[in-house]
């Protein structure tokens, strides 16, 4: 056994083999990354030139930004202002076509009433007396009504009591209450005509 011993020692080995080295892959030192202290403040020192890069163009495409919101701003004032006075005009105008429309709707308003009244006075004058204006009837009787159009009507379209009924010689015209306590009071209940 000793001499397989010997043999073993006295040959090399085949292939060599290498130490695993841990390289941190935040800073690149000889410790795993778990084990950075750039990683526990996050100063990533590779990096800054690239994030600087970043952060410029950012800062340049926020600028522009700003500008064009500026000038939108600026432009939608003006679209705001030209749309005022837009509406302005228009409200003035229709102001104006409607006062004109009215004066003139007024004017052949008037002209129509007056054309009215002159109809109305020229076809009353020549007619003579309304039928509401009574002419006395001297004799104090009613014989005949004629109207407007000349038709006569004769006598009086209410009954008139016959002539041989006097209420004074009537006894049913009057009755008498004839109790003695009520002898005071008369009640005069006139008869129905029949």
């Amino acid at each position: 056994m000793t001499a397989i011993l010997k043999q073993f020692q006295a040959t090399p080995p085949l292939a060599s083999v290498k130490a695993i080295e841990e390289i941190c892959v935040t800073c690149g030192g000889a410790h795993p990354y778990y084990q950075c202290l750039a990683a526990i403040g996050n100063t990533f020192l590779e990096f800054q030139d690239t994030i600087q890069g970043y952060v410029s163009a950012a800062a340049v495409n926020y600028n522009q930004v700003e500008k064009i919101k500026k000038m939108n701003e600026i432009n939608i004032k003006a679209v705001q202002t030209q749309i005022n006075n837009v509406k302005n005009e228009l409200r003035n105008e229709m102001k104006t076509l409607i006062q004109a429309s009215m004066s003139n709707q007024t004017g052949e308003l008037k002209n129509m009433m007056a054309s009215f009244f002159q109809m109305n006075t020229a076809s009353t004058s020549d007619s003579g007396p309304l039928p509401s204006n009574t002419i006395a009837n001297p004799k104090g009787e009613l014989k005949a009504i004629t109207t407007r159009s000349g038709l006569v009507l004769d006598g009086p379209s209410i009954p008139i009591p016959p002539p041989f009924i006097n209420p004074d010689e009537d006894e049913r015209a009057e009755e008498t209450l004839t109790d003695p306590e009520l002898a005071e009071y008369t009640i005069k209940v006139p008869h129905p005509l029949v």
